[in-house]
């Protein structure tokens, strides 16, 4: 199950982006407009459930379904796209460098997750609950990223560095087909939620960070060695379980069965 914190997550990058409904026209830079025409092309939006105003004039961008602006209406901050029938692939997404916001869970989207490396504004970032391929993107110097959501997908590869990454909040890749280890957590102070069970992680758990929340985080069931089982009392009260491993409910790699 992906992690619940959308809506928290929804409305501080409202807060952020000024987020209202506008019927003034919108001069965004033809880069931007390019990029949510090819979001819209790459995922059949003709079969969205809502696709209002879309393809629509030069200047009405703004006013599109799902698509906030920042104040001065030049530039696009947030799209918000999630349980709306998409289908298809994510485009690049690079055009659009002062995106705040991208929600698109909960649809039918397949294919890779685009590079992210150019969007140094990026606050919420949610494609959880589709069915996405391939390697989780570097998210390395997003310094502004509070929430990271790819759940319930079908990634492989490794949960990527999260070093710097000061802001984070919401970290959750579960139910994916991810292997390697979970990253360093150091310097991750405001870290509240790290969801990243049922996956093939294996290696030693590394220090829990001070901020997680008790019972917000997700460990298992993975494939950790016996030596991450011992003197993890930080993990006990993040994951609400004592010890942490008691839902793993499997045979680990290892062969050490609960």
């Amino acid at each position: 199950m992906t992690f619940h914190f959308r809506a928290r997550a929804c409305v501080v990058v409202a807060a952020i982006v000024s987020a209202f409904s506008c019927a003034a026209n919108a001069v965004i830079p033809t880069t931007e407009r390019d990029a949510l025409i090819a979001l819209y092309t790459n995922t059949n939006g003709a079969s969205w459930t809502t696709h209002t105003g879309w393809n629509g004039a030069a200047g009405t961008e703004c006013t599109w379904f799902g698509i906030t602006c920042n104040a001065t209406l030049s530039h696009v901050t947030e799209i918000s796209l999630a349980s709306n029938q998409l289908t298809g692939t994510i485009p690049s997404l690079t055009g659009l460098t002062n995106l705040a916001g991208f929600s698109a869970y909960n649809n039918q989207l397949t294919g890779t997750i685009p590079s992210l490396t150019s969007l140094t504004n990026l606050f919420n970032f949610d494609v959880g609950s589709n069915q996405l391929t391939g390697t989780i993107p570097s998210l390395t110097g997003l310094t502004n990223l509070g929430y990271f959501d790819v759940g319930s997908n079908q990634l492989t590869g490794t949960v990527p560095s999260l070093t710097g990454l000061t802001n984070l909040i919401g970290f959750s890749t579960d139910n994916n087909q991810l292997t390697g280890t979970i990253p360093d957590l150091t310097g991750l102070a405001v870290l509240g939620y790290l969801k990243v069970g049922a996956n093939h992680l294996s290696g030693v758990l590394p220090a829990a960070t001070n901020g997680l929340v008790p019972g917000g985080s997700s460990l298992c069931p993975n494939d950790f060695p016996e030596s991450s089982y011992t003197d993890a009392p930080a993990w006990d009260a993040a994951t609400g379980f004592t010890p942490w491993y008691t839902p793993c409910n499997l045979i680990f790699a290892n062969g050490f069965e609960f």
